[in-house]
């Protein structure tokens, strides 16, 4: 008896793993449409980021309210020709070995202001 009680679970528990579905979690990238400024959209990012907690001056680029875009451009970390190549927009995104990363939005809308000509609005 129970060694047919056995099977009859063993053979449940096999039909029960194989019937299983996986599908892969995909995340999806936002589509940001309108007009990026730097002042409202970018620079808040890297305060709300933590980005400042390191790169305060002593850390490139300095990513402080006032001194970022100034220090993104004199440290060569916005590509406007390959905007993806962009060391702002490349390092810390999401799934990146970064510190900080920027959430999907964020990786966007930095990628945006880029592809926008990177202007200091």
């Amino acid at each position: 008896m129970r060694k047919g009680v056995f099977i009859v679970l063993t053979l449940i528990t096999i039909v029960m793993l194989y019937s299983c579905e996986y599908e892969d979690i995909k995340f999806d990238i936002p589509v940001v449409t309108e007009k990026v400024s730097f002042s409202t959209d970018i620079e808040p990012i890297f305060k709300s980021q933590s980005c400042v907690n390191c790169h305060q001056g002593t850390l490139k680029p300095d990513l402080t309210t006032g001194n970022a875009y100034q220090s993104l451009i004199t440290n060569e970390c916005i590509d406007t020709v390959n905007p993806s190549l962009s060391k702002i927009y490349e390092v810390p995104k999401t799934g990146s070995n970064h510190s900080a990363t920027f959430t999907n939005l964020q990786s966007q809308q930095i990628l945006t202001w880029i592809e926008q000509g990177a202007k200091n609005n």
